[in-house]
């Protein structure tokens, strides 16, 4: 490969790195249940490494337990969006098929 390829490349790398950085994904989250603030929301407040928070409970029919266990999306990875809690920790199958 001779350098201007080489250099070419190497600009592709740092514009890709730089574009991939910004992007922003969903994060899920395993946090506990601290306490119940509204069912009629669907509210909750979470700890998740020593933090309190609110969460959501993605479908209100579902209710949760202090102390419970649940999986949190946090949207962007951004903990000042709104948090969904999607189930609950024991609820989740981890076979396949």
């Amino acid at each position: 490969m001779n350098k201007v390829e080489e250099q070419i490349f190497q600009a592709i790398d740092i514009l890709f790195d730089k574009r991939a950085s910004e992007l922003a994904y969903d994060k899920t989250i395993q946090a506990r249940i601290y306490s119940i603030v509204d069912l009629d929301t669907g509210e909750y407040k979470a700890r998740y490494n020593g933090n309190i928070f609110s969460v959501f409970s993605d479908d209100k029919t579902k209710t949760y337990k202090v102390d419970e266990d649940v999986y949190v999306i946090v949207p962007e990875g951004d903990f000042s969006n709104r948090k969904l809690i999607t189930s609950s920790v024991s609820s989740q199958s981890l076979s396949y098929g």
